[in-house]
């Protein structure tokens, strides 16, 4: 070990010589793979907390428009041997869905989802160790109590609300809410997530990536993930050799220890993903930028799961060790 960390190795590194290496080489046992974002969802009851006008009706299921523990499990249920799927974190899609509804309006809808969700999970049909992100209006003056709420349950262990704006995302920019990075009521919200010992889970473009990390220092007491690669479109990764896009990245990563990087969804930026140079390179620049204890992969399952969004496969899904200690769960 003291070989390893004198010739540099970081911690990663390091584990995965002294532990996942091992156990491939010597078939000693399954590597375990947690997948740290996820998402579940019922679009079958009108009336229910999920928009059926921005969500989808997941493909393949026994019960068309939902999507739930077990097709997660399934979906993963093919690892190649030497692997197993553990568990991992929900993601919020009720910031994405409503667009007319007020902050007061969403936020029984906010808890309704995590409340679904949690049922699901419990019905795990392998008892993985699920972790849920809820979401929160952050610019509601009572957000407070929602939080509350939110933490009364232990698998809650942070929150995500999506900012993207130019490109908008459903509820942001010209969609109603703006830009919340803007908004001196957001951000009071956003220091309660501290209150209740919340992890954010930072979704945004890259023209926003310094407001971001503007914020993510001033508040070092609350752990940022940021989604997605950042979100980039392959112009931001191609127009004048990425600019804004890595001058902001370097400005996320230097904000402080306790902001990671989430890479998946890179069937956003493109469709062939797997085709473009650029990409690739994005992110094996990001893991030098960020250092490999603080990035981990992520299905964003159903959603990449899509022929027509790139077929983020289970092949191309990282082992995610890393965010169980990032999002403080309490896992061996």
């Amino acid at each position: 070990m003291k070989l390893a960390e004198d010739a540099g190795c970081d911690e990663a590194t390091i584990r995965r010589m002294f532990c996942q290496n091992v156990k491939l080489a010597y078939r000693v046992g399954p590597i375990e793979v947690f997948d740290p974002h996820f998402h579940i969802w019922d679009i079958r009851d009108g009336e229910g907390y999920a928009d059926k006008t921005t969500l989808f009706a997941p493909a393949g299921t026994d019960h068309e428009g939902l999507y739930d523990a077990a097709d997660f499990e399934k979906d993963w249920a093919s690892l190649p041997e030497g692997f197993v799927h553990t568990g991992g974190v929900f993601l919020e899609a009720i910031s994405c869905c409503f667009k007319e509804k007020s902050a007061q309006e969403l936020a029984p809808l906010c808890l309704k989802e995590a409340e679904w969700v949690q049922a699901e999970l419990d019905k795990s049909p392998g008892k993985k160790e699920y972790y849920l992100a809820p979401t929160a209006c952050l610019e509601d003056p009572e957000v407070g109590a929602v939080l509350s709420k939110l933490a009364e349950n232990p698998k809650v262990k942070g929150i995500r609300q999506t900012l993207n704006v130019a490109p908008d995302w459903p509820r942001t920019g010209a969609n109603g809410l703006g830009e919340l990075l803007d908004n001196p009521q957001w951000e009071a919200g956003y220091a309660k997530l501290a209150d209740v010992g919340f992890s954010f889970d930072m979704q945004l473009n890259p023209h926003q990536y310094l407001k971001g990390a503007a914020i993510a220092k001033k508040y070092p007491q609350i752990p940022v993930i940021i989604n997605h690669l950042g979100t980039p479109t392959l112009k931001d990764l191609e127009e004048n050799d990425g600019a804004v896009f890595w001058e902001g990245m370097e400005a996320l990563a230097t904000a402080g220890p306790h902001v990671y990087l989430k890479i998946s969804m890179l069937c956003y930026t493109d469709k062939e993903w797997n085709e473009k140079p650029v990409i690739a390179a994005a992110v094996g620049r990001l893991i030098k930028l960020f250092g490999s204890g603080r990035c981990f992969f992520a299905s964003n399952y159903p959603v990449d799961m899509l022929p027509d969004q790139g077929a983020w496969t289970r092949a191309n899904s990282l082992l995610c060790l890393k965010c169980l200690r990032i999002l403080r769960l309490d896992i061996g």
